[in-house]
């Protein structure tokens, strides 16, 4: 059997792969695990409940949404008064 010299380029070349490609799938696997998926976990909790506050506001009483829409069309006056300002 002869020994041929490689020169080390498949060490360079495994090296190089366990430590930046590798240490960088770790990095964007955490931010993916812990930033994103904490994100998006957050945001369908805060859906929920608002959903959840919402539907208490369906009474099935006219007046009630005659209401509801007189105070935001007021608070929508207010808004864009307060911008053009």
């Amino acid at each position: 059997m002869t020994y041929r010299a490689r020169f080390w380029i498949d060490d360079v070349f495994e090296a190089t792969y366990r430590i930046v490609l590798l240490g960088f799938s770790r990095i964007v696997g955490w931010v993916d695990r812990y930033i994103v998926d904490g994100v998006v976990n957050v945001l369908s909790a805060w859906t929920l409940t608002t959903g959840d506050e919402l539907r208490q506001m369906q009474t099935g009483r006219a007046q009630d949404y005659v209401y509801s829409i007189a105070v935001g069309l007021g608070v929508l006056l207010l808004w864009v008064h307060w911008l053009t300002v």
